[in-house]
């Protein structure tokens, strides 16, 4: 059934963890008419956890995306693409200078060495870095504090060993990452317990 005659459980559940093989953007203390309007959000239908996370996973086709509630003031929005090539600092630039707040945003799928983390605030992107199937496509700004801490290497360094290969980023890595800078969607069901519910709804392109 098409999205724009389907409707979704809109019971109040309770939260559910998220991630693994995943693509989501992080966006802080903004309203969801705003996040509407910025991020060409059409057809908003409200979709308990449970809906969500079953109609709007990356693995699958289509447009659909999950926004959750707000969770430590921020919200999440899965299956929401923010990599554009080259114009992906613009993109997340973009998006966080009309929303004049702090976004951050996330992907990993394992069987493709495909990780991905970026941060903007305000119109000014600090890190963006994204590698997939053997290439590293963006590597853009100084290296996060997290990423010195955890001592990482990277597929476009020389690697001698097996230690430094595991070094590697890796989606532990993505996770890591966004539990310093946002939330860690994997950890949703252990540190939120409050029924709740979300939003089902489609990206403009």
């Amino acid at each position: 059934m098409f999205h724009k005659f389907k409707k979704y459980d809109s019971q109040n559940d309770k939260p559910q963890s998220f991630g693994i093989k995943n693509q989501w953007i992080a966006i802080k203390n903004s309203s969801m008419e705003e996040i509407y309007s910025v991020l060409d959000i059409i057809q908003p239908k409200p979709a308990n956890w449970n809906a969500g996370l079953s109609a709007c996973n990356v693995r699958f086709p289509g447009r659909l995306i999950f926004i959750t509630p707000k969770l430590n003031n921020w919200t999440l929005i899965l299956n929401f693409i923010a990599y554009k090539g080259e114009n992906t600092k613009i993109y997340l630039e973009d998006i966080s200078r009309k929303l004049n707040t702090e976004i951050a945003y996330f992907g990993n799928m394992r069987s493709v060495n495909f990780v991905m983390w970026a941060l903007a605030n305000k119109g000014n992107v600090e890190r963006i870095y994204m590698h997939s199937d053997g290439k590293t496509h963006l590597d853009i700004g100084e290296k996060l504090k997290e990423e010195i801490d955890l001592e990482l290497k990277y597929w476009n360094e020389e690697i001698d060993d097996d230690e430094e290969y595991d070094l590697l980023p890796t989606e532990e890595t993505v996770f890591y990452i966004a539990e310093c800078r946002s939330i860690n969607p994997i950890k949703i069901d252990r540190n939120f317990a409050d029924l709740s519910a979300g939003i089902i709804a489609k990206r403009s392109s």
